[in-house]
């Protein structure tokens, strides 16, 4: 069941962007009803109505802030990146050094304001019938994103704070006494179940797309592929059961039924329900794989690489491109017809600034582990222990390429290390090393614009390179480019960036 799942996620929702529920209606107002109207006014019309409900969405966390801010905890807490710059701008790294703790948790604490966006929801969909202006579909339509928006606001109190306390359709007043307000932890489980509920009701109501006008609001493949991440997350070792499960919570029980938080009983059905839930998605034909198609440019496929078209082989299309267009904005986001939710980010465009050289404009300091780099095969497939078994992959000091290659708009300049010759296209999509190109072609300035980098101690972008004392490095030698167009320059004439999902 386990392969079965990693082959669906693979197929229909590696690229399943659940991001911040954002469009030009979520207006943040709650303030000017305080100011200006009295409360009851939001539900006289429809006009009010609608403003709160885009300003309660405006409440809940940017996940396309996923390298720091208070997105908890972002990837930088992960094994794949390391900085040396500040935790308070990167929040995953403080995480990952062991200074978030119960009495600083660095921002990352959501609790408060998703149950400020809970009741919000819940008061909407007491009072909604007030609004005399909403027609029948207005209402159907407001519902929908009512039980989506709550049903999000729960998940990330379960991704960020665990089991969440449960209050249903409630509406607590604001002015009571602390007592009053004490209750009980629902468990993981139930805390799933309750979410999956109120995205399934969402889905009822949702559209099945959005218009190009509304696209970053929430649809029914939204809710479908949120319930999809959930069921997996539950199936997990971490939640379901095993050593692990009974390690990190085998201690952790409810107080008035002695019930444990998270499951220590493993269960396959979680797996079956994943799958499913997968599948639903994938069955609905909505999306599909994004491609970039071959042209003169395009590499020939290595020995052994079917050649068959796309998707029975990775004939017909181009793999680099295929790959890469998908983050840098080098493919409109809002044409991708992979994207199952996003939004368009300025906070994944101004990221990229991190990774940019000191001396082009950034902030150099997105640096990629060895870990990650040994991680990314050869082009034909091979790992790199099996290409060094037969002598095509070379690491040593004197190991360098010779001339010059180019494919798919990327140039590989010659005269560098082997071990970043003729890797997967992934890698050179992803991965600013040693002696990397970096285009920056938007800009007319020679002095940033064609730019070879060089990460070593004393290389343009190494240590010694910007302002003494100064973060400005990557302390592993490489960088992530992952986001990065080759249109995009942070310095020169004319510089400029695609706008990224």
């Amino acid at each position: 069941m386990k392969t079965k799942i990693s082959q669906i996620i693979s197929k229909g929702l590696l690229f399943a962007f659940i991001v911040l529920l954002g469009s030009c209606n979520y207006l943040d107002v709650d303030q000017y009803f305080d100011d200006t109207l009295k409360f009851d006014s939001v539900f006289t019309q429809k006009r009010y109505f609608e403003a709160y409900l885009w300003g309660a969405a405006g409440q809940l966390p940017d996940e396309s802030r996923i390298f720091g801010h208070e997105y908890a905890p972002g990837i930088t807490a992960g094994d794949d990146i390391f900085t040396v710059m500040s935790s308070d701008i990167f929040r995953g790294s403080a995480f990952a050094l062991g200074y978030v703790n119960p009495d600083n948790l660095r921002g990352m604490n959501v609790w408060s304001d998703m149950y400020k966006v809970i009741r919000k929801a819940n008061l909407m969909l007491a009072r909604m019938d007030e609004c005399q202006d909403m027609t029948a579909l207005d209402r159907r339509n407001y519902t929908g994103y009512i039980h989506f928006l709550r049903g999000y606001a729960y998940y990330h109190i379960l991704m960020t704070c665990g089991p969440a306390i449960l209050v249903g359709d409630e509406i607590f007043e604001s002015n009571l006494d602390g007592p009053a307000y004490n209750t009980y932890r629902a468990t993981y489980d139930e805390t799933v179940e309750y979410i999956c509920s109120e995205l399934e009701t969402a889905a009822a109501y949702l559209p099945l797309k959005a218009s190009i006008a509304q696209f970053e609001r929430p649809t029914k493949g939204a809710a479908y592929a949120l319930i999809a991440r959930l069921r997996l997350h539950a199936a997990s070792p971490l939640f379901n059961g095993t050593s692990t499960a009974r390690l990190y919570f085998g201690n952790w029980k409810r107080t008035y039924d002695k019930e444990y938080y998270v499951n220590q009983n493993y269960s396959e059905e979680k797996w079956a329900l994943a799958a499913a839930a997968c599948k639903r998605v994938i069955d609905m034909n909505v999306y599909e794989l994004f491609t970039v198609s071959k042209d003169q440019n395009t590499p020939q496929l290595p020995a052994g690489v079917p050649t068959e078209n796309f998707p029975n082989g990775a004939g017909g299309i181009d793999p680099f491109k295929s790959y890469s267009h998908m983050f840098t904005g080098d493919e409109p986001f809002k044409n991708n017809n992979e994207v199952i939710w996003g939004r368009i980010s300025e906070e994944v465009k101004g990221y990229t600034q991190q990774s940019f050289p000191q001396y082009m404009g950034g902030y150099n300091g997105m640096g990629l582990t060895q870990k990650m780099i040994d991680a990314y095969r050869m082009e034909d497939g091979k790992t790199i222990e099996e290409a060094m078994a037969v002598g095509e992959y070379k690491e040593g000091p004197n190991d360098f390429t010779s001339g010059p290659r180019d494919f798919s708009d990327y140039h590989l300049n010659g005269n560098i290390w082997q071990m970043y010759a003729n890797r997967e296209m992934r890698f050179y999509a992803c991965v600013g090393f040693n002696g990397c190109y970096w285009p920056a072609t938007s800009t007319t300035d020679g002095s940033y614009r064609l730019q070879t980098v060089k990460y070593c101690m004393d290389g343009n972008a190494g240590k010694y390179a910007g302002t003494v004392g100064s973060d400005n490095y990557t302390p592993t030698g490489y960088v992530i480019k992952k986001y990065i167009s080759s249109y995009d320059a942070w310095r020169g004439n004319s510089s400029e960036r695609y706008e990224k999902g």
